[in-house]
């Protein structure tokens, strides 16, 4: 299934976590909110909303739903073109849980307490970075050198904000603790580098 870079609408998953409207999910979607898979549309207070490609249903699995729409974009990638995957909604809504999966999650891989796998709570980042580095082992097996090099910038209203910053680690450290452990050797020294962002300031000679 490919988005074709039409808007995708995933229902909140119960118990999903995250800010703001959390209470909300507890005991389901908001009064006053409908939606239709099949067809692809969401009702808000009688008010129709038929805009998305896709209508996800909160019984779709965080292993479902990258099966459903990263491969094609993680192939993409892979071979060279920017691919751009945007979570946009209100504080609560799901976004964080989306990509990145329930809250202190990425903490906790940055500890090391999820190993090297694939755990099932994963959002569509970490299974997308530990997809690209499994893949770019197998180009390293076969003689094709490959570098992957990461940052991590958050934007929002307030501006852009470097997540790799100070008191904002655990999004980094999980990127390194998930790479270092699927790559071994050189490739574990070279290939994956989490950086942060720099500017650089060149003078006129």
């Amino acid at each position: 299934m490919n988005d074709g870079g039409l808007a995708v609408v995933r229902m909140k998953p119960l118990g999903a976590g995250g800010g703001g409207g959390e209470r909300s999910s507890a005991s389901g979607a908001p009064s006053g909110v409908t939606f239709s898979a099949p067809k692809a549309e969401v009702t808000v207070d009688g008010r129709l909303f038929s805009y998305p490609s896709h209508v996800i249903a909160p019984e779709m699995d965080q292993q479902a739903l990258y099966d459903a729409f990263m491969p094609v974009n993680m192939q993409t990638f892979v071979d060279g073109v920017n691919v751009n995957v945007i979570a946009y909604g209100q504080t609560g809504s799901g976004k964080t849980h989306t990509v990145f999966g329930p809250p202190g999650i990425l903490a906790r891989a940055a500890a090391g307490e999820l190993g090297d796998g694939v755990d099932q709570d994963y959002g569509l980042f970490p299974r997308g970075v530990l997809g690209a580095v499994d893949t770019v082992g197998k180009l390293h097996q076969e003689g094709i050198a490959a570098v992957l090099t990461a940052s991590a910038v958050e934007l929002s209203i307030m501006g852009n904000e470097d997540i790799c910053s100070r008191g904002r680690r655990p999004p980094c450290g999980a990127l390194r603790m998930m790479a270092q452990a699927r790559v071994n050797g050189a490739l574990q020294r070279s290939v994956l580098r989490s950086t942060r962002p720099q500017i650089r300031h060149d003078s006129a000679a």
